[in-house]
């Protein structure tokens, strides 16, 4: 088993892999993340405020409309006979604007509370956006810190990735794929008393045997690929 290739490669995408999860798991890029989710709930809460806002002004527009009929039609009553049946239609007419004032008292509470939640959203979302770009700064600037490495692992890893053997890698992105890290190591010990280089192991004796043998075998416990050079 040409293992050659398939170690350098191993060796350069595990560093690859370790700086990548340091960058992604560090307190600047949680940092980062945190504050652009904070700033995608304060958007989603201007849009949404700015939508009831609309919503609130077209139904105060719809009721002020019906309030201007209803006291036209009360002026009109107004210039009519004094008659019972006047009376009572101008009645009428003054309890339904009572009712259409009292919604547009709502409405018009209604659209300031939106208006002002619209506005708060909105100096919300300026401030975790001036946030976000200072955090996005500080993680760009530890993330460079690596840069000249991670560009140079990332042309290895294409270029050694190429050499190795179809079979190998197959089992390596398998074993990788299980979160398994360094899934090939080289065996400890000698024939009378093998471990795994990996999670260090004693290798059982049909184990030790078939390395012997074959020059790799699989633990056991960690499911790592042993070999003996």
């Amino acid at each position: 088993m040409d293992l050659d290739n398939l170690l350098a490669y191993q060796k350069a995408d595990m560093r690859l892999r370790r700086i990548n999860g340091t960058l992604a798991g560090g307190e600047k890029k949680q940092k980062v993340d945190s504050i652009r989710a904070a700033y995608s709930e304060e958007s989603k809460r201007a849009v949404a405020a700015e939508a009831s806002a609309t919503q609130i002004m077209n139904a105060y527009a719809e009721a002020e409309s019906q309030a201007d009929e209803l006291i036209k039609r009360a002026q009109e009553l107004g210039r009519e006979d004094g008659n019972d049946e006047t009376i009572a239609r101008l009645a009428a007419v003054k309890e339904e604007l009572a009712k259409i004032s009292a919604t547009l008292a709502s409405l018009k509470a209604q659209s300031e509370k939106a208006l002002r939640a619209y506005k708060t959203a909105q100096e919300n979302g300026k401030k975790y956006r001036a946030q976000y770009e200072q955090a996005t700064k500080e993680y760009n600037e530890e993330k460079s810190k690596y840069g000249s490495e991670i560009a140079t692992l990332e042309k290895e890893v294409v270029d050694l990735r190429a050499k190795v053997d179809a079979k190998l890698l197959e089992r390596y992105d398998s074993l990788v794929g299980q979160r398994i890290t360094n899934p090939f190591v080289e065996a400890a010990g000698s024939n009378k008393s093998y471990s795994c280089g990996g999670c260090f192991m004693a290798l059982s004796q049909s184990l030790a045997d078939t390395l012997e043998k074959t020059g790799f075998c699989q633990c056991d416990s960690c499911k790592r690929i042993i070999y003996k050079k």
